[in-house]
């Protein structure tokens, strides 16, 4: 039942991401350059999304905490726990923010700047998220 759970996920996660191509214009490239526009698509959707998500991981922890303050000392440290590697999983989502863009700038050189998404009211986002009308 796992496996079918998680390829449902996987096949609608794909999907969603596949009808994101035509917002980069991706479809019109052909071999590595296509390649290159769906990971660099990839990467500023991934650049988005870790932000939320350390300030989520931040907030879980915290609820996490001061709910295993009301039991006992079991639920006491198992809460400790989860709220430490909720903090874990932050940091690691900050340092990635930190040092992913000059990651991927040495893996595939600065071609990303190139590939812009359209936004709401004619403007296109930039890399870094920044909106250019």
């Amino acid at each position: 039942m796992k496996q079918y759970i998680i390829t449902i996920l996987f096949i609608i996660i794909a999907s969603t991401y596949a009808q994101g191509l035509t917002s980069l214009n991706c479809q019109d490239k052909d071999g590595f350059e296509a390649l290159n526009c769906v990971f660099c698509g990839l990467k500023n959707d991934v650049e988005g999304l870790l932000g939320p998500i350390a300030f989520l991981l931040i907030i879980m922890s915290a609820v996490i905490y001061a709910g295993g303050q009301l039991g006992d000392a079991q639920l006491r440290a198992k809460a400790q726990g989860w709220a430490v590697m909720a903090i874990m999983g932050a940091l690691i989502a900050f340092v990635l923010m930190s040092i992913g863009p000059t990651i991927v700038a040495a893996m595939f050189g600065n071609s990303c700047s190139t590939y812009t998404t359209p936004v709401a009211g004619g403007g296109v986002a930039g890399p870094g998220g920044s909106v250019n009308i």
